[in-house]
This record gives structure tokens, sequence and C-alpha cells, in this order.
């Protein structure tokens, strides 16, 4: 996560079918407060839980960029 909070280039990320727990989701919600690069982000079938789920809400409540998730 930390290297994606500098990407000037990836616009599109896949993490898919990855069980991703709440404290990664919270490192992934900073990311998402600063990436201005990231378009597109497939977390399907991640089996995000309610605390996950509210990290994300507030990663992407200050990224302007994301217009899928």
């Amino acid at each position: 996560c930390n290297a994606l909070k500098t990407n000037v280039t990836l616009k599109r990320i896949s993490l898919c079918k990855n069980e991703i727990d709440a404290i990664a989701l919270q490192t992934f919600s900073e990311l998402l407060k600063v990436n201005t690069t990231l378009q597109y982000i497939n977390l399907s079938k991640c089996k995000i839980n309610d605390e996950g789920a509210s990290f994300i809400a507030e990663g992407i409540s200050s990224n302007s960029s994301l217009y899928e998730l």
C-alpha cells in the first residue's frame, strides 16, 4: 500500500478473491485518501467485514479520482 500512495501510473487494480482483513483495509484507506491516480479498484469476493467496509468508506470520502469500486 505504501508504494501506491505515491503512484502516478497505475489506474486500475484488482484485489479480488483475497481475504483482506480490517487492519489491511485501514492501511488501504490511508492510501485512498492521498492517491489521485487510481480510478478503478476491484475488491469483489474479498470477504470484507463491516469494520473493513467502514475503513474503505472513510478512504473514498476524500478521494476524487476513483470512479469505480
